[in-house]
């Protein structure tokens, strides 16, 4: 079910991609600091009608093996040149505390024709709950010693973020 402050012409639309629930978390915490016309979906519901009406985009997405979630590169593909017409911004969520590698998975996340598009990014942290794994999932956070309860969502971080993305330049409409 989509959250929306606003439905009389969308200003800020909110698209995520979340597997385990950290990327609709950030989305939510966006979502609260935009006052006024936001709608937040996750990248599956979005529609062409969804992207035509908004003129800021925030892209969202869970980082796996260093790569962004697959529905958030086929929705990129799929209304590229709609979203080459919007101001767009990236968050993406990933447990990585390397600032060098959460550079390079903000750098990579979206697809090559997309990225100069991209005026604001940031990288919002992310949380594990191991009960919230499948068996094979929490064998291979074992593995790479991960194996315990994390939440390093950057919450202050996200509010600035939005600060920054409503401080922006509007485009011409």
């Amino acid at each position: 079910m989509p959250i929306t402050s606003n439905n009389h012409g969308t200003k800020y639309l909110i698209i995520y991609a979340s597997k385990h629930g950290s990327t609709e978390k950030c989305a939510k915490i966006i979502s609260r600091e935009i006052p006024g016309n936001c709608i937040t979906l996750p990248a599956d519901k979005v529609k062409a009608d969804d992207i035509d009406k908004a003129h800021h985009i925030a892209l969202g997405s869970a980082i796996y093996a260093g790569m962004a979630m697959p529905v958030i590169t086929k929705l990129c593909n799929k209304y590229k040149s709609q979203l080459l017409e919007k101001e767009l911004s990236l968050f993406i969520c990933g447990l990585s505390l390397s600032k060098t590698t959460q550079q390079k998975e903000l750098n990579n996340a979206l697809p090559k024709e997309i990225r100069p598009n991209v005026n604001h990014k940031f990288f919002a942290g992310g949380e594990i709950s191991l009960d919230k794994l499948s068996k094979k999932e929490r064998l291979i956070l074992k593995l790479i010693k991960q194996d315990f309860n994390q939440n390093t969502i950057d919450t202050e971080g996200l509010k600035q973020f939005t600060k920054t993305i409503l401080e922006s330049k509007e485009p011409a409409q």
